[in-house]
């Protein structure tokens, strides 16, 4: 009985959208619904087929006959939702016998390497070996952008504090990198001299019920507002308060590979960071990584933009810091720092006198300083992790903050809205003068949720847009609700943006990404109607390393060399350099820019995702206006997942369950270039040394999917545990934060393309699907008309 009426309401929703739209059938002899282009992007990859029989909107407008989706067959099933990956079982290492008084010496020993490292730190400055104030370098550029927050720089100082003494319990009990990776996690700090709370600085487990060994945080969950999600991420997950929340470590899909079981990156030889039996990373990056110009014919530019958007959302590991909160320099001169002014930190990347581009500048050094270490929620011994300090959720913490003291900088104050900069009669986001500045034209820098926001203009535009939609949303919520206060005004519009951002990313980005099978065959598109019961309090959202690390960046093969505006009339207006855009986000001041930023991103084609990577970042990456080189992205990616103990490509194959690779001619079966096996061999020793960035990049595109199967698993994993242990997802019911079905069927109407329309300065036309280009059927649109639908708020007016 259950299922009939089930089935008389899907019959009558699909009744009532065919009033709206009018029912037709498709080339094949399917029945379907004549939809707008933006309404049937789950056919993404078969809109050339749809185009070939239009049909006719009953407002007048051209649309496309939208197959109807038939559940139970096999092109659509719905999987068991938690199908997240699981890191295999700790392997079987022998149990040293550690006693209290073992860890007690260690904590000892590790009090002592902390006050090396501000010995070393005062004889840097000292020397001079610090980036003057206001630097405009490289590696100014690249630091300023991976700045570390107040609670992130305090925690770290503990979590390296930890790391010392797993590395000194390892060393003086001589045990083996197994046991450092594998048995010393059974230890914890609690209850030793070095946990006892004596204050903020000397508390290493401030967060531990010695008691209990519980995290005392789950508490403070009792009490918390279930309506609205909290700014840093706490409490989604009620039973496991710091799932997903800002500051907290990294999670692992598979256990870490360090050289010494504890610290010590992959392939490193003894403590000479630069000695390794890995081929360094700039080797590989000139090696394997041509700058071909290889426009996709398909995207746009705008497709690269969302990802570095979304990416800025969900993850941000910042680098280690001094204990004065100086920056570490690691190379001098062009060349590597060593002997008493080595910072134990610094893991410079080596660069050959042959190099063709580096060498010929005198370089031998790339600088690069290690990630932030991150204390586990427990507080135990063992190999180094690394933080997270935003929010893991889709939730718009680029636009409002991961923090209360952050969110209330942004905040007006008054009616629900987002401070604003007025400037020739357009909102931009407010300043930020300490960011960056150019004093002789009195222009500044932005501030935002996420300090990123000024990397290079096309990203501080979304971040424009994302904050007008805001103030748009809160407009009109105050127009409805006369009654609500700025709280609730801002709260409920922070909800709808939030909701917006994850009905994009879902609707319109991922399934370019993964493919629509992938998408169908793990549930992750939203759903045409009702409402969903797909939260698993199980499922932990927290962002993976292999994914921030490496999977992730697929993006950076998407970017242009050249930054690219236009005008009303498709008028080609300006071509920049991407590394002097860098951290100079001035062209924003120029009037009308920007709606020509916006048409360029939405015309600009993108590049293809293949081993090719414009020489912007490989050779120029932040590189200043009268410099001759700056650095290299694809090396820096390899140095990082090192860094970060990421096991070898071949490993993520297996943990995805992919054909496994023993051999270089099996590789040369799944790599998109072949031609390139060969200098992978004479780079790497073994196939099973190959960096999971380089691998996963080299690999040949699932069909209907833009990366490929390692990558396509990593990512995917990642957006389903975004998805499905995410209590706020926005089409989730029975939760007391739950949207209304009136209110989600609105929120299923947004669309990156209606965004554009309502918060550029004056645009006018864009096409409905904004990530591909503009032809066919998705022919630049009035933003007036009905091609690309509206949310209608009036689902959130209230009685007072």
């Amino acid at each position: 009985m259950l299922a009939f009426h089930l089935g008389f309401v899907f019959i009558l929703l699909n009744w009532a959208e065919g009033q709206l739209t009018g029912f037709c059938t498709t080339l094949q002899g399917n029945q379907g619904q004549c939809k707008p282009l933006v309404k049937c992007v789950r056919f993404v990859h078969e809109i050339p087929l749809l185009q070939k029989q239009p049909c006719q909107l009953l407002t007048g407008e051209l649309g496309v006959c939208c197959p109807h989706i038939v559940i139970g067959t096999a092109t659509f099933r719905k999987p068991r939702r938690n199908n997240v990956l699981r890191r295999p079982p700790r392997p079987p290492v022998p149990i040293p016998q550690i006693q209290r008084n073992d860890i007690q010496q260690a904590s000892i020993g590790a009090i002592q390497r902390q006050e090396f490292r501000r010995q070393v730190e005062a004889r840097l400055r000292q020397a001079g070996l610090v980036i003057p104030r206001g630097s405009r370098s490289p590696v100014a550029k690249h630091k300023r952008l991976q700045k570390t927050n107040n609670k992130a720089r305090s925690l770290g100082k503990k979590a390296s504090t930890l790391v010392d003494a797993s590395k000194v319990l390892k060393e003086s009990l001589n045990l083996t990198p197994e046991q450092g990776t594998h048995a010393l996690p059974i230890f914890s700090l609690v209850g030793t001299s070095l946990a006892v709370d004596n204050g903020e600085d000397s508390d290493m487990c401030n967060s531990i019920d010695g008691s209990t060994g519980f995290v005392r945080e789950a508490k403070k969950c009792r009490n918390v507002d279930l309506k609205f999600r909290s700014i840093d991420g706490s409490c989604n997950n009620r039973q496991n308060a710091i799932w997903g929340q800002a500051n907290v470590a990294l999670q692992r899909l598979l256990h870490p590979e360090y050289e010494d079981g504890i610290s010590r990156p992959r392939g490193q030889l003894g403590d000479d960071p630069t000695s390794s039996s890995l081929p360094t990373p700039r080797e590989v990056s000139e090696a394997l990584v041509p700058d071909n110009d290889n426009p996709s014919p398909e995207f746009t530019l705008i497709l690269m933009q969302w990802g570095q958007f979304v990416d800025h959302d969900v993850t941000h590991t910042p680098l280690v810091e001094g204990d004065d909160d100086t920056e570490i320099l690691c190379c001098s001169n062009g060349d590597v720092v060593r002997g008493s002014l080595s910072h134990p930190e610094c893991l410079p990347i080596s660069i050959s006198p042959s190099d063709p581009f580096y060498g010929r500048a005198g370089q031998r050094c790339m600088e690069f300083v290690r990630s932030m270490p991150a204390r586990n929620a427990e507080c135990h011994l063992g190999a180094r992790e690394q933080v997270n300090q935003i929010t893991a959720f889709i939730d718009g913490s680029n636009i409002y903050g991961s923090d209360t003291s952050e969110s209330r900088l942004l905040r007006l104050g008054r009616r629900g809205r987002l401070r604003v900069t007025q400037y020739g009669g357009a909102e931009l986001l407010p300043l930020d003068p300490d960011e960056c500045a150019d004093h002789s034209k009195r222009q500044y820098c932005f501030s935002a949720g996420d300090g990123r926001c000024n990397e290079q203009p096309q990203l501080t535009v979304m971040h424009t847009l994302w904050m007008r939609e805001h103030n748009r949303i809160v407009s009109q919520l105050s127009l409805l609700n006369s009654h609500w206060d700025d709280e609730r005004l801002y709260q409920e519009a922070r909800k709808i943006v939030g909701a917006e951002l994850q009905h994009i990313t879902y609707n319109e980005w991922l399934p370019i990404i993964l493919g629509m099978t992938y998408m169908d065959r793990n549930n992750l598109s939203p759903s045409r109607s009702g409402l969903t019961q797909d939260y698993d309090p199980t499922i932990e959202p927290s962002i993976t390393n292999a994914f921030a690390t490496a999977a992730f960046r697929f993006g950076h093969s998407l970017v242009q060399g050249h930054i690219e505006s236009f005008g009303s009339f498709g008028n080609r207006l300006k071509s920049l350099d991407l590394h002097s855009q860098q951290l100079e986000p001035y062209e924003l001041y120029q009037q009308n820019s920007i709606d020509s930023f916006l048409r360029g991103l939405t015309t600009q084609p993108a590049q293809e995702l293949d081993t090719s990577f414009s020489r912007e970042l490989t050779d120029h990456l932040f590189q200043e206006s009268n410099a001759t080189h700056g650095m290299d992205l694809v090396a820096l990616n390899l140095q990082r997942g090192r860094d970060h103990g990421l096991p070898g490509y071949t490993a993520y194959r297996k943990l995805c369950g992919l054909s496994p690779l023993s051999s270089w001619r099996e590789m040369v079966n799944v790599v998109s270039s072949p031609e390139l096996v060969p200098r992978l061999q004479r780079l790497y020793s073994s196939i099973n040394d190959i960096d999971l960035f380089v691998g996963g990049i080299l690999e040949r595109s699932v069909p209907g999917a833009l990366v490929g199967p390692t990558f396509q698993c990593i990512v995917g994993d990642q957006f389903k545990r975004l998805k499905f242990g995410d209590r706020f997802w926005f089409e989730e019911g029975n939760q007391l934060s739950s949207f209304t079905l009136d209110q989600v069927n609105a929120l299923r109407e947004s669309s990156l393309s209606r965004i554009i329309c309502d918060n550029g300065d004056n645009i006018q036309q864009v096409q409905p699907l904004a990530f591909k280009k503009a032809n066919g059927m998705n022919q630049k649109a009035s933003c007036r008309g009905n091609a690309i639908p509206r949310v209608n708020l009036e689902a959130w007016r209230t009685n007072n």
